[in-house]
């Protein structure tokens, strides 16, 4: 009985080796990775592919039925994760490969949760309580509605100055996060006529898509390429009054509506198993710094044109550019992935920049930022 318990305790004793050396076993998991990275089912993108732009049979392979469908992402099932899921079923690439991705986006420009509000003295954030360029307008806003989401509507009195002020209110939309476009003048009965309209309206979506582009190459004569124009319209449809938006651009021959499905673009990467959307930036807390070794770097003139900046600094005052420290923070990341491509979660670097408050000579400043999964 003694001899056979042992045999039992010696066989358990082997068994558990061999499952605990399987379980460990590096060349099995290289296999397994090889043949992860030669699944013969997958298209292998060539070193010489740096862009690929997804067809109808690719989202197809998705699992969610509105994007087989309908062939784009949307908000509700955005390009992450499962723009992943679909490079994942169908390719792979050279080891350490970076793509960029273009996919159809549906984002339709939808007014909605409108506000009226009307400046008061000493929320200009300048002596003069009025404003004289579009840009400080915008800084307002972004500033005061940091969780704007697209279509927010405001309707938005303030001093104007131009030679003389003057109060004007103007309504501005919300077309992403941070970022606002003013509404052009509202047509009136004058416009509607002369696109060959009977009543202020039209009676027909139809008729607004064919007639307005056409209309304001006679309005805005003197339009240069690459101009965008946000336009409000009425509709009267079914015995109810709408008032759609339409986004139009200017090709420097004809107005054209961008539609709601648009072009969008992301880089990936690809680690010989898997795709993965490269990390991110995010302020850094003092104990991130604390705990490692942070990397310098101080912002050139090219990084700042990179970022769209007029001058060699971030416009930090309160209706500047850059008041926002999320705007900072992410005009930093792209400069940072422009110049350290391959960042490596757990970094933090500490950035020296030029910080305009409305002073001159403007004093540098510096703010570290962590690289975080996306």
């Amino acid at each position: 009985m003694k001899i056979m318990k042992k045999i039992i305790l010696l066989l358990n004793f082997i068994l558990a080796g061999l499952l605990l050396f399987n379980a460990c076993d590096p060349v099995k998991d290289y296999t397994d990775q090889y043949d992860k990275y030669n699944d013969p089912l997958k298209v292998k993108f060539a070193d010489t592919v740096k862009v690929y732009t997804l067809t109808a049979s690719d989202y197809l392979k998705s699992s969610v039925s509105d994007i087989r469908t309908y062939g784009d992402f949307t908000d509700a099932y955005p390009a992450n994760p499962y723009l992943l899921e679909i490079l994942n079923k169908g390719y792979n690439a050279p080891i350490s490969s970076q793509l960029t991705i273009s996919y159809k986006y549906y984002n339709p420009l939808t007014p909605k949760d409108s506000v009226k509000y009307a400046l008061a003295n000493g929320e200009y954030g300048n002596s003069y309580n009025d404003y004289s360029t579009m840009s400080d307008v915008y800084g307002y806003l972004a500033n005061n509605y940091p969780s704007a989401t697209r279509g927010k509507v405001v309707f938005l009195t303030y001093n104007w100055y131009a030679g003389s002020i003057s109060s004007v209110t103007n309504t501005f939309v919300c077309m992403s996060k941070g970022t606002w476009q003013q509404v052009s003048p509202i047509f009136v009965q004058a416009d509607y006529t002369a696109m060959g309209q009977s009543y202020a309206n039209f009676s027909s979506t139809t008729d607004a898509t064919s007639r307005i582009p056409i209309y304001l190459k006679t309005k805005y004569p003197y339009a240069k390429a690459g101009d965008q124009l946000l336009v409000q319209y009425q509709t009267y449809i079914s015995k109810v009054y709408a008032n759609p938006l339409m986004l139009l651009t200017y090709d420097g021959a004809s107005w054209n509506i961008i539609g709601s499905t648009v072009t969008a673009s992301t880089l990936v990467n690809f680690d010989g198993t898997a795709w993965s959307f490269p990390p991110k930036v995010v302020l850094a807390t003092d104990a991130d710094v604390a705990a490692t070794t942070p990397i310098p770097y101080t912002l050139t003139h090219a990084d700042y044109q990179m970022v769209g900046e007029s001058y060699d600094d971030l416009d930090r005052r309160p209706t500047g550019k850059d008041a926002s420290t999320d705007v900072v923070v992410a005009e930093i990341g792209k400069i940072l992935f422009a110049h350290f491509p391959n960042m490596k979660v757990g970094e933090v670097y500490t950035v020296t920049y030029i910080n305009y408050t409305g002073t001159n000579p403007a004093p540098s400043a510096t703010i570290s930022v962590k690289v975080v999964p996306s």
